[in-house]
């Protein structure tokens, strides 16, 4: 089994918490984790912290493993162009440490159903 889900620790989330919520002022009606599934791209996109996913998936699959990845902006969230400025200069290294901290997006594979 293969998957991939938004990750609630990225950046991106959190964008979304200042944006709709505090901003918004839907603190006062909706929960952190509705707003965030109400923004997402579809019925059935969501947001899971990486280890409450993988928890998730071991109740079905004995071998489980995930990562958090990411693109440039979830390492240097910045406007595109002053972004595409700092990444020559960022290193590759740098840009991946960031991107598995703070990706927007978890990849997992499951394997031997239980």
């Amino acid at each position: 089994f293969r998957s991939m889900v938004y990750n609630r620790d990225s950046f991106i989330a959190r964008y979304i918490f200042v944006r709709h919520i505090l901003f918004g002022g839907l603190f006062r009606t909706k929960s952190y984790d509705e707003v965030l599934n109400e923004t997402s791209d579809g019925f059935s996109a969501r947001f899971y912290p990486p280890e409450q996913y993988a928890d998730l998936l071991r109740t079905f699959f004995a071998d489980v493993q995930y990562e958090v990845m990411g693109q440039a902006a979830d390492a240097i969230p910045l406007p595109r162009r002053i972004r595409e400025l700092l990444e020559p200069h960022a290193g590759e290294d740098w840009m991946r440490k960031r991107q598995r901290k703070r990706g927007a997006f978890i990849f997992a594979i499951a394997k031997n159903v239980i």
